[in-house]
């Protein structure tokens, strides 16, 4: 049957077969083949990300932990915190014979995660009494974060004498 072809008429229908069977096993299983790899290379990458998910977790956690201690104790309620402000002032004010003169009202100010707590409290007394005492507020006050401390004196008019005051803001921050 083939005999009467020339070997030049074979060889060039040779050729197109195995350029048809070469184009037929490109789309059957070759483009199948590199679409699966490459999915595998696409699980294995979100594998990878799903395994530093714990690990990034466990760091955050911790970073939440470490701000928890940093900005104070959380989740207290802002008649707690006064209470709280107000039992550290009480001692503070017989060790170092400093005087509470103002306590404003705490202002609240809310975002979507979060609301932050602010106290400002006004003490009298003596520059180094008012230092000592501020530096114990400082260092030992768990329920809020002494932010802001601004010294000013103020004459009394009616005794001629000047008064230090050091007015103090204390946040604290609250998760919704």
């Amino acid at each position: 049957m083939f005999d009467k072809y020339s070997f030049h008429i074979k060889n060039r229908a040779l050729l197109v077969v195995f350029i048809l069977l070469a184009v037929m096993f490109y789309k059957r299983s070759l483009i199948l083949t590199l679409m699966a790899k490459d999915e595998i290379k696409q699980q294995e990458i979100n594998l990878a990300n799903i395994n530093h998910l714990d690990s990034d977790m466990a760091v955050l956690s911790k970073t939440v932990n470490t701000l928890d201690q940093t900005i104070g104790k959380s989740n207290l309620k802002p008649d707690k915190i006064q209470q709280e402000i107000l039992n550290s002032i009480a001692n503070l004010s017989t060790k170092y014979h400093v005087n509470l003169e103002e306590f404003e009202e705490t202002h609240e100010y809310k975002t979507v995660d979060f609301s932050i707590l602010s106290s400002e409290i006004i003490l009298e007394g003596r520059f180094n009494n008012l230092v000592q005492a501020i530096y114990e507020l400082e260092l030992d006050f768990e329920y809020a974060r002494l932010i802001n401390v601004e010294f000013y004196k103020k004459k009394i008019l009616s005794t001629k004498k000047t008064k230090l005051y050091a007015k103090i803001l204390f946040q604290h921050y609250h998760q919704i």
